[in-house]
């Protein structure tokens, strides 16, 4: 995939409250390496991913542990799941390494490599759907 926020960023320098349609772009993950820059600016913004196959897999934790990003972006996993229906918890105890450096800063200790067992994927599914259900 290339960088796509060195496609939108240039647009994003003269607001904070942008709306970004990223929707049915074939997106596949949401690493915080490319998509952090593109919502840090979003004071009041959103960004929408809608209607791709994103994986929602360890790479996507920093969404789902920090609700400043989840408030601001819209879409849902492959599986049709809503990123606001995902369980926390599930991603804090599958992607989190204990003792983080700094508390807060997910980029240096979300486990880079995608949630790829089926039994961790299984995992998330079950939590996740529990937490619907609730």
């Amino acid at each position: 995939m290339e960088d796509v926020s060195s496609l939108i960023l240039p647009v994003l320098a003269d607001s904070s409250q942008q709306a970004v349609n990223l929707n049915s772009n074939e997106i596949v993950e949401l690493t915080e390496e490319i998509f952090m820059p593109i919502m840090l600016p979003m004071e009041y913004g959103h960004l929408s991913v809608h209607d791709n196959p994103i994986e929602c897999g360890c790479s996507m934790a920093w969404v789902v542990l920090g609700s400043f990003f989840l408030n601001r972006i819209g879409g849902e996993c492959k599986d049709g799941m809503a990123f606001q229906d995902l369980d926390p918890e599930i991603f804090q105890d599958l992607c989190v390494e204990r003792d983080p450096p700094e508390e807060g800063d997910y980029s240096t200790w979300i486990a880079s490599r995608p949630i790829g067992s089926v039994s961790t994927r299984r995992k998330i599914e079950a939590g996740s759907q529990k937490r619907l259900s609730s």
